[in-house]
């Protein structure tokens, strides 16, 4: 071979070579860009391996810890704006919590009805008539998990810890329970 046409030979291989680094490296970088703008953060699940109220679900109810996500499907292009949200709230906040606080009565309903603070961060208001340790007392993270356990529809996964909820009223270590509990919808 003469060195005209080796140097013709090796400028085509270095030409070949060099475009093919190229589009394998443009090419993994254009898909990582491509990747990156599919790709979405994870939700930051809470204690309990669920979604607080008030954080975006992505239309995605399973997600929350109440199992309610609230909005409806943003249209094409849109961003979705549903949030994970509370049920049975009837004017209780978290803060209101019958363990926690000194008056925890559902403002919007009569006597007998009591506020938790669920799972999920959000108000609850409860039927604590029939409550009873030994049966409501149970490891649960969402809402959903006591309807599965057999209890009535609509009931809650509260957090039943706290100043008021110490001694014989404690759920901690009953039914497996690490402070949590099962109860009614109220009002």
């Amino acid at each position: 071979m003469d060195d005209v046409r080796f140097d013709a030979w090796t400028r085509r291989r270095f030409s070949y070579a060099a475009t093919s680094l190229a589009t394998v490296i443009l090419g993994n970088r254009a898909a990582s860009v491509v990747d990156a703008g599919k790709r979405r953060n994870k939700p930051d699940l809470n204690a309990f391996g669920c979604l607080d109220a008030g954080v975006g679900c992505r239309g995605k109810s399973a997600l929350c810890c109440s199992d309610v996500c609230d909005g409806k499907k943003p249209k094409k292009g849109k961003r979705d704006k549903s949030r994970c949200a509370g049920h049975n709230v009837l004017g209780c906040t978290p803060n209101q919590s019958f363990c926690a606080a000194e008056v925890s009565s559902c403002p919007e309903t009569g006597p007998g009805f009591d506020c938790f603070a669920t799972t999920g961060n959000a108000g609850f208001c409860a039927d604590l008539d029939a409550f009873d340790r030994n049966v409501n007392c149970t490891a649960c993270s969402k809402d959903t998990d006591c309807e599965d356990q057999g209890f009535q529809a609509g009931s809650a996964c509260v957090i039943h810890t706290g100043p008021n909820c110490t001694g014989v009223f404690s759920c901690n270590g009953v039914n497996g329970s690490t402070g949590t509990a099962c109860v009614p919808p109220g009002g």
